[in-house]
């Protein structure tokens, strides 16, 4: 089995940074890392990060031989759910099982309308308007 010199991880933040954001932040904690020097390394990523190891091999500038990128269930055609109506869609389905069930009664109803609401401002979000089928960044 091959060994590595160094496994690095990365907790990216997905909704105040788009993908392209978090690349750039790797990027830079790279080269500090790096001090110059190249270096070969695989990815391996998972759902949102797959977009921001994509950005990474594509935007870095770095001195880096990129041998893998694997992708595990990475959007890379977007995700319906991160558009604003499916989101509120979901939650009103959702909401819709719970009352049939008769569990969304009283307060449960209520987290479903401050979840909705949230659903419409968090729209905002740069990670999320990232992963949408129709953003700029997919292209």
């Amino acid at each position: 089995m091959k060994k590595y010199d160094v496994v690095l991880g990365y907790d990216h933040k997905t909704l105040s940074k788009s993908p392209g954001q978090n690349a750039s932040d790797i990027s830079g904690a790279l080269a500090a890392y790096l001090q110059g020097s190249a270096c070969e390394m695989n990815i391996l990523s998972h759902s949102r990060g797959g977009l921001v190891g994509r950005a990474l091999l594509e935007n870095s500038g770095l001195m880096v031989e990129a041998k893998k990128l694997l992708m595990f269930g990475t959007p890379n055609a977007g995700t319906p759910l991160a558009s604003r109506n499916n989101i509120v869609g979901f939650l009103n389905g959702l909401q819709l099982l719970m009352s049939l069930s008769g569990l969304a009664a009283g307060p449960v109803s209520a987290v479903f309308s401050a979840l909705k609401l949230f659903a419409h401002g968090i729209w905002s979000a740069p990670g999320l308007r990232a992963q949408s089928p129709y953003s700029s960044f997919l292209d």
